[in-house]
């Protein structure tokens, strides 16, 4: 079966992709926290319908499986073998992990997927042989777009491992602006207003709020800017039972005395339009409450 003629996935597919969503394993949820976001340099989504399956990991772009064995298929061999040779026949690369490896050994299990993203995107992207040579006998290189940012390349960055709260900090070097999604990382190659880039490389993985500035070894500050992104207005006369509603579902909510915001997500949408919501498509910077105690993330329904 070729990819043109992959399956759709059904109402009860996306509905099952999407609670797997929610219970992510611990090794799962680890791997995520690594790769979302583009930190490797290209996107991934997670538990992603596939024909009759769902993958774990999957790079639409780079035609990439990641798979985490010890998870939550349970299926046989047998099984495993059926669904592994039909992600293929779709035309993508297939990558498999225990649990423990991705436990105990992070780093190689990112610098494997960082080797094989290399491989998909050098393999895509090199020019047809036929091609005339460049002018000046220059080599061809990969578009910059496709270009994977190594953790071993990104040694040559400075770095941060330090990040200071809004408020307990003065005097900021340069900016760099990001997305709520961006917000949230361990280690990643970010790049400042000045279009200066540097690793940032802290302990754990951190929900950065805007105003947040790292400290790079030279003592050097950057300010975290929460970008405009596309979001979801809420109005109407009983805000209180639809942020009610909205936290239900364990959906990032910014809560502002006359409104609520949330990113988008039309089964959240669906479900305010019938509680008698006004709802209106803005662009703004998403700043939204904290986990418990004001600290940390709400991960939604879809996260």
């Amino acid at each position: 079966m070729g990819a043109s003629a992959m399956i759709r996935p059904d109402k009860r597919q996306r509905d099952r992709a999407r609670a797997l969503r929610k219970n992510l394993t611990e090794a799962e949820r680890a791997l995520w926290q690594e790769i979302r976001g583009k930190q490797l340099g290209a996107k991934f989504r997670r538990q992603a319908p596939i024909g009759p399956y769902i993958a774990d990991f999957l790079s639409h772009d780079a035609k990439l499986v990641i798979e985490v064995d010890g998870g939550q298929h349970g299926e046989t061999k047998e099984y495993d073998t059926r669904r592994t040779a039909f992600i293929e026949e779709q035309g993508y690369k297939v990558l498999r992990f225990w649990n423990n490896e991705i436990l105990e050994n992070m780093e190689g299990v990112l610098v494997t997927i960082e080797d094989m993203l290399r491989q998909s995107f050098s393999g895509a992207d090199l020019p047809p042989p036929d091609l005339p040579p460049l002018a000046g006998g220059g080599k061809r290189d990969i578009p910059p777009k496709h270009k994977i940012p190594s953790t071993r390349d990104a040694a040559a960055l400075p770095p941060t491992h330090t990040l200071h709260r809004a408020g307990q900090w003065s005097g900021a070097y340069d900016l760099v602006t990001l997305t709520y999604d961006d917000r949230f990382l361990r280690r990643k190659v970010l790049t400042t207003a000045r279009g200066e880039r540097f690793l940032v490389d802290l302990p754990q993985t951190t929900s950065l709020n805007h105003g947040d500035a790292f400290e790079l070894t030279d003592g050097r500050l950057i300010k975290v800017i929460a970008a405009e992104e596309p979001l979801i207005e809420i109005t109407g006369p009983n805000l209180t039972r639809l942020a009610w509603h909205i936290g239900n579902r364990h959906t990032p909510c910014q809560i502002e005395p006359d409104r609520l915001l949330i990113q988008h997500d039309h089964v959240i949408r669906d479900m305010l339009a019938q509680l008698g919501a006004t709802l209106r498509d803005i662009s703004a910077p998403f700043t939204p409450e904290g986990g418990a105690y004001g600290h940390g993330r709400t991960h939604g329904h879809a996260h």
